[in-house]
C-alpha cells in the first residue's frame, strides 16, 4: 500500500445511549419463499404503517482506531441495525434524539444532524 501511496484512513467510533426504532417492510428479517408468500397479507408494512419496534435500545461501545468489530447474533438480534447505524445507512429507521455517535473525537448527535 505504501509504494502505490494508498492512504489509509482510520477512525474511532464512540456511541451512547444509542436507540434505534423501525416500523413496516424496515424491520422485516431475512426475506425467504414463506415471507414472499405472506407478502400480501402484509401490504400495509410497504408503506411504512405498523407498531413501531425498539431494535436498539441504549447501546453503549468503543471501537477504537485500528480495531476490528465483529458482531455476532441470531436474526433479528439487531446485528445488522447496528453497524448500519454507525455508517449511516437508516433507510427506513429512526435514530432517537438521545443517541450520540462520536467519530474521531466529533460528536454527532442524532437531533442536530440531517443525514441521521
Amino acid at each position: 500500500m505504501e509504494q502505490n501511496d494508498v492512504i489509509q484512513r482510520r477512525a474511532g467510533i464512540v456511541w451512547k445511549n444509542l436507540k434505534v426504532c423501525g416500523s413496516g417492510s424496515a424491520i422485516n428479517l431475512q426475506k425467504n419463499v414463506g415471507s414472499l408468500l405472506m407478502a400480501p397479507l402484509r401490504m400495509n408494512e410497504f408503506f411504512g404503517h405498523g407498531p413501531e419496534k425498539t431494535i436498539l435500545n441504549e447501546f453503549d461501545g468503543v471501537l477504537k482506531s485500528g480495531e476490528m468489530l465483529v458482531v455476532l447474533g441470531r436474526p433479528g438480534s439487531g446485528c445488522s441495525t447496528l453497524l448500519k447505524t454507525l455508517m449511516g445507512e437508516l433507510r427506513g429507521l429512526d435514530l432517537k434524539t438521545q443517541s450520540d455517535i462520536n467519530y474521531n473525537g466529533d460528536w454527532f448527535f442524532a437531533h442536530s444532524y440531517p443525514f441521521f
